[in-house]
């Protein structure tokens, strides 16, 4: 699985690491997502405003499953990144 680029992370307790983004080939093209693996029970997906995309974890889960979910998922992945790259920038907050 060819890596698109590393990315510096900082966990709580651990000492910073490298957390390579993965890929997966879907029929609409690639996915690239990075992988974060916690203390947790279930997985979830996250499409960020810039379109890339974070998958959460259990801390066991393996990397080729995590793949998998995204690639069943890619559907709904491409059309809120599609939403996204829709909006405009988010109104400044208010002033009191």
């Amino acid at each position: 699985m060819p890596l698109a680029t590393l990315q510096l992370c900082h966990h709580a307790t651990l000492p910073p690491c490298i957390m390579p983004l993965h890929e997966v080939d879907t029929s609409g093209g690639r996915i690239a997502f990075e992988l974060i693996r916690s203390r947790r029970k279930t997985m979830s997906i996250i499409v960020h405003p810039d379109g890339s995309v974070t998958v959460r974890a259990p801390l066991r889960t393996k990397t080729a499953d995590a793949a998998d979910v995204v690639r069943q998922k890619a559907g709904w992945i491409r059309s809120k990144q599609q939403l996204m790259a829709g909006r405009s920038a988010p109104p400044p907050p208010p002033r009191y």
